[in-house]
């Protein structure tokens, strides 16, 4: 079995650049940064002032805000960087009602369709709410009166809509929305993977089914290992290898 060594470092809002600086002095080269998301573009910014974004640099980023990044100085130097999202922008869906947002002035950027993921994620939470009420209510009148953290007591409509909630299955900014005992399952996230001519969809991870790659999607001209010279060695034997004068370059 192959011994694998992992660093772990805890980032705040003053040491990021010390962090990145010790990597670049054990020379590690595959990143994963699990952070806040202003923490994480802080991280990209000192990697990028140690030149430390470039072909040889592995990023992974579970941040689901990556859209919202500008990473404008980060394209052009080969640098691997991953991320996921789960808001699908071009589902035609989700693009009609981040259209209305826009419309209304909801959305922060007034310029693209781009919503932070904790947003779209507390949006379908609400309309899966409204939904259950909506039902509890089709069935009588919901009575309300007030309740104490302090009290060992419970709403009595309290686990209806708790399963009226559970039985919704439908659409939202996050994709597919269905729960199991409260918790959300089948959902999907795009992976994302940085080129030159911005972020693409290179895969998607799925909660049933797991990841699926497929690089071979990615348009001509976007590989990063464009102007990059390979040297392949080999020991020169007869009996496996053989010495020719080279015809063709590539």
């Amino acid at each position: 079995m192959t011994k694998l060594e992992l660093y772990v470092r805890q980032v705040n809002s003053s040491n990021h650049r010390d962090i990145m600086r010790y990597i670049r002095t054990i020379r590690r080269y595959h990143i994963i940064i699990d952070c806040s998301p202003e923490n994480t573009v802080a991280l990209l910014k000192s990697a990028l002032q140690l030149e430390m974004i470039n072909s040889q640099y592995h990023y992974l980023l579970t941040t689901l805000d990556i859209e919202t990044f500008d990473l404008e100085d980060f394209k052009y130097n080969g640098v691997n960087l991953t991320a996921f999202r789960i808001i699908d922008n071009e589902d035609a869906f989700v693009r009609h009602q981040l259209l209305d947002m826009l419309g209304h002035g909801v959305l922060n950027n007034s310029r693209s369709l781009v919503i932070k993921a904790q947003d779209a994620m507390m949006f379908d939470a609400v309309n899966l709410l409204a939904r259950g009420l909506q039902g509890l209510a089709g069935n009588g009148t919901i009575d309300t009166y007030p309740l104490s953290c302090d009290r060992v007591q419970s709403w009595k409509d309290g686990s209806s809509l708790f399963n009226y909630i559970n039985a919704i299955k439908g659409r939202g900014l996050t994709g597919h929305m269905m729960l199991t005992d409260g918790k959300r399952t089948q959902f999907k996230l795009d992976v994302l993977a940085l080129y030159e001519k911005g972020l693409l969809k290179v895969g998607e991870y799925n909660s049933t089914t797991g990841i699926s790659l497929n690089f071979s999607e990615i348009a001509d001209g976007t590989v990063r290992d464009k102007n990059i010279t390979l040297r392949i060695t080999t020991i020169d034997v007869s009996s496996s290898a053989t010495c020719r004068t080279a015809t063709q370059t590539f």
